[in-house]
């Protein structure tokens, strides 16, 4: 097979320098989607029990339950008035996924985004943890590839188990081709007709309750 000259896998890169700078973050780690954004990060924070507004959406409690922590709803009118972004409590985890504007970075936090469809930057499925942490950094790299370093996996020492949650080239030039006239400052989004109170659902009936 002939030698390549370039690896597509480098404008993914771009991309995350790209939102990095953006939004004042140090580093912006992509992943395939929000959802495995917050997996990761409630996984690498080990997350025990975690406060977080009743209403949003169903794949927040459900990241903190399969990376084993307990989801405790917090049903008060004050915490479910939350706008564009909300803290995963006591943790310094943020759902960020309706918001995308310049310098939005909260120094010492984990923010997750969300590029879908409906989304700011809607390039159809994405997400990214902005972080200052360089460990972290480290450990999604390889959490979101499989365990696997950024090199062909032949070449490699894998000695840690992943998951295969990392974002394409083709979703990575489409976002860095959107950020070129990107708006300085972008409104918060809001959730059409607002979210429903997940302590409906019979799937979370086991957890905890704030009234």
């Amino acid at each position: 097979m002939p030698i390549k000259k370039h690896n597509p896998y480098k404008i993914v890169q771009m991309f995350e320098e790209e939102v990095a700078l953006y939004t004042g973050a140090p580093y912006a780690i992509s992943v395939d989607n929000f959802t495995n954004a917050l997996f990761l990060t409630c996984k690498y924070l080990q997350v025990n029990e975690v406060t977080i507004p009743s209403k949003t959406y169903l794949s927040v409690p459900m990241s903190i339950i399969h990376s084993g922590g307990e989801v405790i709803f917090d049903t008060t009118p004050k915490t479910n008035h939350w706008v564009g972004i909300y803290q995963l409590k006591p943790y310094p985890i943020y759902d960020a996924a309706k918001r995308f504007t310049s310098d939005m970075y909260i120094p010492g936090t984990f923010m997750c985004l969300s590029f879908h469809i409906k989304k700011h930057l809607g390039i159809g499925k994405g997400g990214m943890i902005l972080t200052d942490n360089k460990e972290a950094v480290d450990w999604f790299k390889k959490a979101r590839y499989e365990g696997r370093s950024e090199k062909y996996y032949k070449e490699d020492s894998v000695d840690s188990l992943g998951w295969n949650m990392y974002m394409t080239p083709q979703e990575a030039a489409q976002g860095l081709a959107l950020l070129q006239t990107y708006p300085e400052h972008n409104a918060d989004l809001i959730e059409v007709n607002g979210y429903r109170d997940l302590t409906e659902f019979p799937v979370f009936k086991n957890c905890k309750v704030i009234k």
